[in-house]
């Protein structure tokens, strides 16, 4: 869960910290205009949340990760790297953000899932450093990926096969308990 929490926080994370400057690299944006569809990319990570925790009462919470990690690939593969226009740009933008939000939602209800309600807090809290290590580390490599390669889609690549093994990971984990209340 750790792992999964990483990739789906870190890609988000990616996205969000430098949205400007793959709007302005890939769409050819405005400084100005690539920030601004970052209110845009606020949105639907706000969205996220309430609607993926939505989405994982009504399909459960394992499928609704791995449409979570389906988005992302989505975004990382198909839309983004194929952004000429600020529309394809917040599309993309808005697809990772959306699925950021869900990881909020999400690996806690997993948490309590797979721990019991007992100890939620401390559990979760041991869960949440893979966000820190998502921002800390794979930022550094992402932008590291691209100052050597020279685009960002090259970066979206190595994000979208980590997200494969987030998607992997949610298909194969168990829980290390039975459900509690």
């Amino acid at each position: 869960m750790w792992v999964m929490y990483v990739i789906s926080a870190g890609v988000g994370l990616i996205v969000i910290s430098q949205a400007s400057p793959i709007g302005q690299e890939l769409a050819q944006l405005d400084p100005i205009v690539a920030g601004g569809a970052v209110t845009i990319l606020a949105l639907f990570n706000g969205l996220g949340r309430p609607g993926f925790g939505w989405i994982s009462d009504v399909i459960g919470r394992r499928w609704a990760m791995v449409l979570l990690f389906l988005l992302h690939m989505g975004a990382l593969l198909f839309v983004l790297p194929n952004a000429t226009n600020f529309a394809v740009y917040v599309l993309g933008v808005s697809m990772v953000g959306f699925a950021y939000g869900g990881c909020f939602s999400l690996m806690p209800a997993f948490t309590a899932d797979s721990f019991g309600t007992k100890n939620l807090g401390v559990n979760y809290g041991w869960l949440f450093s893979a966000y820190g290590v998502a921002g800390a580390l794979l930022t550094l490599f992402a932008i590291q990926t691209r100052e050597v390669t020279g685009a960002w889609t090259t970066a979206f690549y190595f994000m979208a096969a980590a997200c494969a093994v987030g998607l992997l990971l949610t298909l194969v984990i168990r829980s290390p308990v039975a459900k509690r209340p």
